[in-house]
């Protein structure tokens, strides 16, 4: 397990980008940006985290994984837990990993090609795609949605 941290306390703008496993966030008052990843869902400090890229600077937060080739694209899923102040942006990518986001967001970008996606609250535009997986945002103002059942939806609430 790795962490890293980052003073700030003004909305930030995070990429989060995994192949697989599982992407948590959360956007509440802090006076430190926090990332921790893992490569276990239970958080076993012996998974290494060598090929995570955290990246901080003028208020954009991007945390990838190196691509995977050959037969290490086989190899356990990344686990990213991100702090960040509440009224951030989010941009999340995953092929097969759930998305959370928890607290209060100024908006969501979220593709995931298998998972479920679950946000709270988005004040401006959310923007979510997966094609295998279940989907809830419990309160968003402009929103835009895709799942494999409900094909293209759009609602403003």
């Amino acid at each position: 397990m790795a962490t890293w941290e980052f003073p700030g306390s003004d909305p930030i703008d995070l990429r989060v980008a995994c192949a697989a496993g599982g992407v948590r966030i959360s956007a509440e008052p802090t006076d430190v940006v926090t990332v921790t990843a893992t490569r276990s869902a239970k958080g076993d400090v012996s998974d290494a985290v060598d090929d995570v890229i955290v990246d901080y600077a003028d208020g954009h937060l991007e945390v990838s994984e190196e691509e995977r080739r050959g037969l290490r694209w086989h190899s356990h899923g990344l686990y990213v837990t991100v702090v960040v102040p509440a009224g951030s942006s989010a941009s999340v990518r995953t092929a097969s990993a759930d998305v959370a986001c928890r607290g209060e967001y100024g908006a969501v970008d979220i593709y995931t090609a298998s998972g479920s996606v679950d946000v709270d609250t988005v004040n401006g535009t959310a923007d979510i795609t997966t094609m295998s997986g279940s989907l809830q945002l419990r309160k968003g103002a402009v929103c835009s949605w895709q799942s494999a059942p409900l094909r293209d939806r759009k609602s403003t609430r």
